[in-house]
């Protein structure tokens, strides 16, 4: 940043200060507590006046190593297996409420494909879901 930038930063940290009243805060006496506060209240003022006055940020290509491809092939994959498990909770099921044959033939699809694509263990699902393998499906 060059010295204007600095200037702009300080001069809307002092707007701040002084339109939010940070003033109060220098009366706090030293415990814990108020020490969380103060900590609080500065990453505010600083995060706040940083986005405001900074136009753009440079990053090394050492500061943060990027994800693994692998990793991030992942994310969908497993977005999508967090729906179909919430069809299967346990309230669900204890009112005999999973998904019926339509969609559980859908769901064995996606279940699949994600099985392939991802190079896991083969799983053999049952046709349809009933009251005695419901539950064993969920795990």
């Amino acid at each position: 940043m060059e010295d204007a930038d600095w200037q702009a930063f300080a001069d809307y940290s002092d707007k701040y200060y002084k339109e939010y009243n940070y003033k109060k805060y220098d009366a706090l006496t030293s415990n814990k507590k108020n020490l969380n506060v103060l900590w609080t209240k500065i990453k505010e003022l600083l995060i706040t006046t940083a986005n405001h006055t900074v136009s753009c940020i440079y990053r090394s290509s050492e500061d943060s190593l990027p994800k693994p491809k692998l990793l991030t092939f992942c994310y969908t994959a497993l977005k999508k297996l967090n729906n179909i498990l919430l069809q299967f909770k346990t309230k669900y099921l204890s009112c005999s409420l999973w998904p019926d044959d339509k969609q559980w033939i859908m769901i064995k699809a996606t279940l699949q494909i994600f099985i392939s694509e991802h190079r896991l263990d083969s799983v053999d699902f049952p046709s349809l879901l009933q009251l005695d393998n419901v539950r064993h499906v969920k795990k």
